[in-house]
C-alpha cells in the first residue's frame, strides 16, 4: 500500500485498503471477526472454528485477493496477502498467540510472501493452498 500511496497518492490507496477489506468481510464466510490491526495488516479472530476451519477461510480470502485486478485509470494494481494462522489455548496469554501469529506470518513472508503459514506448536509450517478455482474479478477503484 505505501507503492501505491507513493505512485498513486493517499486516496487510491485509501481506496485499494477498503476493496481488500470488502474481500477479507465477503469472503470471511461470517465465521470471522476481522480488524485492522496496524497500517494495511489486519487480524482475525474465529472464535467458533477450529484451525482446519480458520485455514480454509484465510485461504480463500488470499486466493479472492490474488485473483482480483484493481483498476486505477489504465492501471492494473495486484496486491497479495501473507498470514500466519494459531490455534489458540486455555493456557494462552494474548501475548504468546500474538508471537505465535507473528512467528508464521515471519514464515509466510520469508518464504516469498503471498502464502499462509500455521504456528500448532512448535514451529510455524505452511500451509499446501487447495486449489479453489475462484474466479477472476476486476474492481474500479
Amino acid at each position: 500500500f505505501e507503492q501505491v500511496s507513493g505512485r498513486f497518492g493517499r486516496d487510491v490507496a485509501n481506496r485499494l485498503l477498503r476493496a481488500v477489506t470488502g474481500i477479507v468481510l465477503a469472503e470471511g464466510g461470517g465465521h470471522a471477526l476481522a480488524s485492522r490491526s496496524t497500517g494495511p495488516a489486519f487480524a482475525m479472530a474465529f472464535p467458533d472454528a477450529d484451525v482446519r476451519l480458520a485455514i480454509h477461510v484465510v485461504e480463500r480470502i488470499r486466493q479472492a485477493i490474488e485473483r482480483s485486478h484493481f483498476r486505477c485509470h489504465e492501471f492494473d494494481l495486484r496486491v497479495t496477502l501473507s498470514a500466519g494462522i494459531t490455534p489458540a489455548s486455555p493456557e494462552d496469554s494474548l501475548e504468546s498467540l500474538w508471537q505465535r501469529a507473528e512467528s508464521a506470518l515471519g514464515e509466510a513472508r520469508r518464504y516469498g510472501r503471498n502464502r499462509v503459514f500455521v504456528h500448532e506448536g512448535r514451529y510455524p509450517t505452511p500451509v499446501v493452498p487447495p486449489n479453489l478455482d475462484l474466479p477472476e474479478k476486476s474492481i474500479d477503484l
